[in-house]
């Protein structure tokens, strides 16, 4: 088990080092693209900004919800090269959590459990009203990171991006639920909190 935690915080590591940079650019490019479509002066739109992010409670988990979503493409997708071997031969038996043995395939398991918690947990607290429907959140949720998976997994197969596994699917559907349990729980401890 101590193996597959050390190598689970490895690949964070790894990960913040090569997306932490991408990320900052893509808040930066994301800043831009707002300036130019409102044609705002700029000291005006930062103080917008600012003030929305202090006062919107919502508007911080947009922009973390837009910016982890930005990641989950670049780390899928765009920083992989085309031309990679990929067939159905993993799709069906690749992957499964109870069925693989070793250590790497444990990790890449849970890794893409843990890969759509924040996608979802930041969908939810930027985008949702999480008083009402408690029950239709979490289908709703489920349905937005099978489809948003299963995007990436036909795009990862058609332009040979990586192997397509329904396992990822699975688990990335799992995570999402996992992360719309947290915010939820997170939104009903606030709650609390502000009663006081």
């Amino acid at each position: 088990m101590s193996a597959v935690l050390n190598m689970i915080i490895h690949h964070i590591n790894i990960s913040i080092k090569e997306y932490g940079n991408s990320s900052i650019i893509f808040l930066i490019f994301t800043a831009i693209i707002i300036y130019i479509s409102e044609k705002i002066e700029f000291e005006k739109f930062m103080f917008e900004i600012k003030d929305k992010f202090f006062k919107d409670y919502s508007y911080k988990w947009k922009i973390l919800f837009f910016t982890y979503s930005y990641f989950i493409v670049d780390k899928t997708l765009i920083s992989r090269d085309i031309g990679n071997i990929n067939n159905f031969e993993y799709a069906f038996k690749g992957g499964w959590l109870f069925l693989v043995k070793d250590t790497w395939n444990r990790v890449q398991a849970i890794e893409n459990i843990l890969f759509f918690i924040p996608f979802s947990f930041f969908l939810l607290l930027g985008f949702y009203n999480l008083k009402e429907g408690k029950l239709n959140l979490f289908k709703e949720i489920g349905v937005i990171s099978f489809k948003f998976s299963l995007f990436i997994e036909l795009l990862q197969l058609i332009f040979t991006l990586g192997t397509f596994q329904l396992s990822d699917i699975v688990y990335n559907t799992l995570g999402g639920v996992i992360g719309a349990i947290l915010a939820i729980s997170y939104s009903y401890i606030q709650s609390l909190i502000l009663r006081r």
